[in-house]
């Protein structure tokens, strides 16, 4: 159990890095990455934070 949440704050990190390169690339859309990462880092609840947040 320990192992896969070690591993998903590690691909949140990876995807919140890749965002941030996105930031400066035009290529990759990097706010999307830095979503998903947070997404990974801190649950699905987030998510449903965020997505309200956006609304207003």
């Amino acid at each position: 159990m320990k192992t896969k949440k070690r591993g998903r704050v590690w691909l949140g990190l990876f995807f919140i890095l890749l965002g941030i390169i996105g930031g400066f690339l035009p290529i990759i859309q990097g706010w999307v990455f830095i979503l998903i990462g947070i997404t990974l880092i801190f649950g699905p609840k987030t998510f449903k934070f965020l997505k309200k947040k956006v609304r207003k």
